[in-house]
């Protein structure tokens, strides 16, 4: 028979003294928000959402962060139903509550599904007025959410659809930080690019938004380049109909965008050129870029430019030369564009510089 160890007897003993003087653990706090596991999370977390604590609302909703931004995790929230009280956190008093769950439902949003049942609770217009809040952090929420919702046709089409939405957004964008304002702007633009309610939603800003005067406004100097950028690509997404070519030469735009050729940067000019080119298709955009008396700077821009924005660049002049009075302004451009027809690559650009020389060689 073995004889026992003591060193182990003593061991073991030392084990069982420490277990048994443990303290007992502490009493929970009822402020304290804990992780459920698996399956059991989201039907917790939900009960947490709704509590009336608000302590417990402001951790229940950076786990709601968390949970959503796990791809199993996300479809068992949304199963679950976590969208409407996250929906009603958004009406919260409290700024951390409301600024939260807009970013809950920013995650929500990045899914079509996750889209759809946002504007099943009838969450937009609460977004809307969010983007009005006297708190800048839930502005920003707002704004972030609204960003990634309109990446969904579902989305942009429920923006065209509700009364004003359009006109209030482009409208706030005068008075918004520069950040807000790059983002609203790129909002319209998707909703103005989407399916077939894109046209309705063009004629929305038009008419009801009166876009002409806040664009120029926007494009003028002074304004930041992703400010002035945005601006000038809805320009050209909204001059797609003679009528509104025509509102914008009137409002005076040729002439505010004439400086963003030549004071930004590269993206900002190719957006300038192609808004002229949409612009130039009516005539009285062809007059308006004879009465700048920059088209020779036309000319110099087109020296060493990179592909598309030569592309843009040719197809601008080409449009100008179809007015008589453009053409000895346009002269200098000639062996540019001798040289494009001759060389390039690109069929649209080689096609358009032939056209262009045998405008200008009219004259």
């Amino acid at each position: 028979m073995r004889e026992a160890n003591p060193t182990l007897i003593s061991s073991h003993s030392r084990h069982v003294y420490n277990f048994s003087t443990k303290p007992y653990p502490s009493e929970q706090s009822p402020l304290s928000v804990t992780r459920a596991f698996g399956a059991q999370a989201p039907p917790k977390l939900i009960g947490q959402l709704k509590s009336p604590e608000l302590l417990i609302r402001q951790k229940a909703l950076l786990a709601a962060q968390e949970l959503l931004s796990s791809k199993f995790s996300f479809e068992q929230c949304m199963a679950c139903g976590v969208t409407p009280p996250l929906a009603t956190l958004l009406q919260d008093s409290d700024i951390l509550v409301r600024a939260r769950a807009a970013k809950c439902m920013t995650a929500i949003g990045r899914k079509a599904s996750g889209v759809r049942n946002i504007l099943a609770c009838g969450v937009l217009p609460t977004l809307l007025d969010l983007l009005h809040d006297s708190e800048l952090a839930v502005r920003d929420a707002a704004y972030g959410c609204m960003s990634e919702c309109c990446h969904h046709s579902a989305f942009q089409e429920a923006m065209v659809e509700t009364k004003s939405a359009l006109g209030r957004l482009l409208t706030m964008a005068q008075a918004e930080a520069p950040d807000r304002a790059e983002m609203g702007l790129a909002i319209l633009l998707a909703c103005a690019l989407g399916g077939d309610y894109a046209d309705n939603g063009v004629d929305q800003l038009i008419i009801d938004g009166e876009a002409m005067p806040v664009l120029k406004a926007l494009i003028k100097e002074g304004k930041t380049p992703g400010v002035r950028e945005g601006a000038v690509r809805l320009l050209t997404r909204l001059c797609s109909t003679p009528e509104a070519r025509q509102e914008a030469v009137g409002s005076g735009l040729v002439v505010a965008m004439l400086p963003c050729l030549t004071q930004g940067s590269l993206s900002l000019s190719t957006a300038t050129v192609e808004a002229f080119m949409q612009i130039t298709i009516a005539v009285q955009g062809k007059q308006a870029m004879v009465l700048s008396g920059q088209l020779p700077l036309l000319a110099e821009l087109l020296e060493d430019a990179p592909p598309h924005l030569a592309s843009c660049l040719v197809q601008l002049i080409c449009n100008c030369a179809e007015l008589p009075a453009a053409t000895k302004e346009l002269q200098a451009a000639i062996p540019l564009l001798q040289e494009l027809a001759d060389n390039s690559t690109n069929l649209r650009t080689q096609q358009s510089a032939v056209q262009a020389v045998q405008r200008l060689s009219k004259s």
